[in-house]
């Protein structure tokens, strides 16, 4: 995005190839001004940060659906009583207060999260 902006890539462009406001074009810009690549135009600028806007945006979908299917995992295992959220907990390296997080409007009780007798 410096490159571009050096390059004289107008601020408001950038902002909508990228989905930015054009006060972070400008902030991200200035802290990375010594990036510069000659020979590159406008257009190739453009470009690219549109295919990086887009590389983004599929990562930000997948990871929405990768956070859908571990919560419905989570709710199944705890419906099915094989697992306990501790044990959940345990195997996922989430926390079970994040579990419970993760899981409200679902419809379990309280009881899939009570402590866990000593």
């Amino acid at each position: 995005m410096a490159a571009a902006l050096t390059a004289r890539v107008p601020v408001a462009a950038i902002a909508a190839i990228t989905g930015l406001k054009l006060t972070d074009v400008k902030k991200i810009g200035k802290g990375h001004s010594d990036s510069y690549v000659a020979g590159v135009s406008r257009e190739q600028h453009l470009a690219g940060l549109a295919e990086i806007a887009g590389q983004l945006l599929e990562a930000v979908e997948e990871k929405a659906t990768a956070e859908r299917k571990f919560r419905a995992d989570v709710v199944e295992a705890l419906r099915s009583g094989q697992l306990d959220v501790f044990r959940i907990a345990a195997l996922t390296a989430v926390t079970a207060e994040r579990l419970r997080e993760i899981t409200r409007g679902t419809g379990l009780r309280g009881e899939a999260f009570r402590s866990r007798p000593s």
